[in-house]
């Protein structure tokens, strides 16, 4: 091949296959609600949201929050600098 000047390419690996099937915990998982987000018993489900807050500067932070479908609370939050 080096003789007349072939190369053969060589195929990258996709990084994000790997992130991708990292866990099991990370795996899609069956759709329950069916888009019923209407509930009475309070607990029961909640839904979850991540929002990026752009500062001056070029600064990011994350706000996490998790909120209760049936009285529309808001259970838990976590504001971070990273996504981890």
């Amino acid at each position: 091949m080096r003789k007349v000047n072939f190369f053969a390419k060589v195929r990258q690996a996709n990084p994000y296959r790997k992130i991708a099937k990292a866990t099991e915990a990370h795996r899609t998982v069956p759709n329950h609600l069916n888009r019923e987000f209407k509930q009475d018993e309070p607990g029961k489900v909640f839904l979850t949201d991540i929002t990026y807050l752009q500062f001056q500067g070029g600064q990011t932070a994350y706000l996490s929050c998790v909120k209760d479908v049936a009285t529309r609370e808001i259970i838990a939050y976590e504001l971070s600098s990273s996504l981890v």
